[in-house]
């Protein structure tokens, strides 16, 4: 056994011998010897609950201030703070136990789902059906369906990271929410709706796409625009007319219509709706910034330029993606090029082939030509790491980032907090990172 980290309590002064699991909790740890017994180590804080029950065990968990252990009968016991019902193991036979914050979960021999202790956010609202692996964390609960599918219940901070059930062939993220076309052209939005963004109207859509800052715009099947949320500066004041791409940024919009020209609205105290004149393929609209990508393959960018996130690189592009301060394109070869504020390395794009690249607020993204995924920029040192297996294409929001799956599923995951939590009400096709 080995243990290294803070040792202010002992909690990585492991005793001798040898172990078959171990389980680390907030100021403690402990571990299951080849005996089957029990043995704790560290802060012996609250109610000496470093006197583990005796006898013969299989597995073992440890929460904040309780651990849980998994006897070679079946039986469940806990002990440690009962602050919550920390403790009261539920009876029955079980395969499997975890042990979050203030609250645990085990799978029965039948493989339903049994969770107590704190309820605070649905915790123990353990979902119906048969489960292969459950996981509880800090205010949220996660399970591996029979399916393969996971599900998640308890706290979603914004809901931003969850992800609705069935099948979508589009994705947006920016800021604290995102937005996706299901298959029948249906637009769902999930996450933060401080404006009403989330509020997608009724219809067939052909492409969603979230703002910044609380608005969104879709592109009707009929080509046709419309817009919703926040409008304090005209940013959802759509004009009429058809279109074939639109792009929501932080407080304008753009357009490109079906002729090719491109048309913007909103806030303009940088000139970002300001579009050029000429026929373009593709817009995006950034925070105080706009990129769009011509005819020729050639870019163009205006607007607000002090990190020169608007002196677009010279060359082919089949692509563009603007961010708060800086811009990626895809050129024709594939090679990711990106400019502007490099501060957290959101510019050094990797080296290699690209499908797609997505820029959100300090950090892209993008789909390599093998389906993996690739991110840069801030926290992507190997804590929020992107899940592995092919997709089609990748949206980065501020916080968070979602990506298309080949088998039309959505995956989505945390920036800056490695939970994906998805409330008890919605059910989800894909979550990774569950703790």
């Amino acid at each position: 056994m080995a243990c290294w980290g803070a040792n202010d309590h002992g909690e990585t002064d492991a005793p001798l011998g040898r172990f078959q699991a171990v389980s680390a909790g907030d100021e403690h740890s402990c571990g299951l010897r080849d005996s089957g017994e029990l043995e704790c180590w560290g802060r012996d804080w609250p109610n000496d609950w470093l006197d583990v029950p005796s006898g013969r065990f299989r597995a073992i968990s440890m929460g904040l201030a309780h651990g849980c252990g998994l006897r070679e009968s079946g039986e469940l016991v806990c002990w440690g703070q009962p602050w919550n019902g920390e403790t009261d193991a539920p009876p029955g036979r079980f395969t499997a136990v975890n042990a979050g914050w203030y609250h645990s979960c085990g799978l029965r021999e039948s493989r339903e789902l049994a969770c107590w202790g704190s309820d605070w956010r649905g915790l123990v609202d353990a979902l119906a059906g048969r489960f292969r692996a459950v996981s509880a964390g800090g205010y949220h609960s996660c399970g591996v369906r029979d399916s393969g599918g996971v599900v998640c219940w308890g706290r979603d901070f914004y809901d931003r990271s969850s992800t609705p059930f069935g099948r979508f062939h589009a994705i947006s993220g920016r800021g604290y929410s995102s937005c996706g076309l299901r298959e029948s052209g249906e637009a769902i939005c999930w996450g933060s709706d401080w404006s009403g963004e989330t509020n997608a109207p009724l219809g067939r859509f052909r492409v969603v796409c979230l703002g910044y800052y609380g608005h969104s715009c879709g592109l009707r099947e009929s080509g046709e625009l419309v817009c919703w949320g926040a409008n304090e500066y005209g940013q959802a004041d759509a004009p009429s007319g058809r279109f074939r791409v639109v792009s929501a940024g932080r407080y304008h919009s753009c357009g490109l219509r079906e002729s090719g020209e491109l048309v913007c609205w909103g806030a303009n105290e940088y000139g970002q709706a300001d579009a050029p004149s000429g026929r373009f393929r593709v817009v995006s609209a950034g925070r105080y910034h706009s990129c769009g990508l011509r005819g020729s393959g050639e870019l163009a960018c205006w607007g607000a330029n002090e990190y020169g996130q608007a002196n677009a690189p010279s060359g082919r592009f089949r692509a563009v993606s603007t961010g708060e301060y800086h811009s990626c394109g895809l050129r024709e070869s594939g090679e990711v090029a990106c400019w502007g504020d490099n501060q957290y390395g959101q510019a050094d794009a990797p080296a290699g082939g690209f499908r797609s690249v997505s820029v959100a607020w300090r950090h892209s993204c993008g789909v390599r030509d093998s389906g993996e995924l690739a991110c840069w920029g801030y926290r992507f040192d190997g804590q929020s790491q992107p899940p592995p297996g092919p997709h089609r294409v990748i949206q980065a929001g501020d916080f968070h980032a979602c990506a298309l799956r080949d088998d039309g599923t959505v995956s989505c995951w945390l920036i800056f907090n490695g939970a994906a939590d998805v409330p008890a009400w919605l059910r989800a096709a894909e979550v990774e990172q569950i703790r």
